[in-house]
């Protein structure tokens, strides 16, 4: 395994772990584990993370532009198949609204990293204090 992959590998795991707290919200917040969930809901919460990863993909690709660090975590393809099963045509979800993306600290930390500060000068950088839409 190179430096790399290890420090990537590093960075993953201390970005899970610092973004855990907002998942759990945001998971308790949809009712994703509410036994009540059906079928109608359920594709409703597809819908909005259809939204959410619409307008974050594409611009953290462009921005990144780093395909061996993005391509295993794509999630836009997955949710559409997801939506297409749960009955959503192809012109209904162009129609779901794109979550704009605040990439100030995005870009903040991307343009660093280009200058070799990857990942120890990074770690300051917390993109967990957003609130969620």
């Amino acid at each position: 395994m190179t430096t790399e992959a290890r420090q990537s590998g590093a960075v993953l795991a201390r970005l899970r772990r610092a973004t855990r707290p907002a998942h759990d919200r945001l998971e308790g917040a949809l009712g994703l584990l509410d036994e009540r969930l059906d079928r109608d809901a359920y594709k409703q919460v597809l819908e909005r993370f259809y939204g959410f990863w619409r307008g974050w993909e594409p611009q953290v690709a462009a921005l990144l532009q780093d395909r061996p660090l993005l391509e295993p975590r794509r999630r836009l393809h997955l949710l559409k198949a997801d939506l297409a099963v749960l009955g959503s045509s192809a012109c209904a979800m162009d129609a779901l609204p794109a979550c704009p993306l605040p990439l100030l600290p995005l870009r903040t930390w991307v343009s660093r990293r280009r200058k070799g500060a990857w990942p120890e000068e990074t770690q300051h950088l917390d993109l967990t204090d957003r609130q969620l839409p």
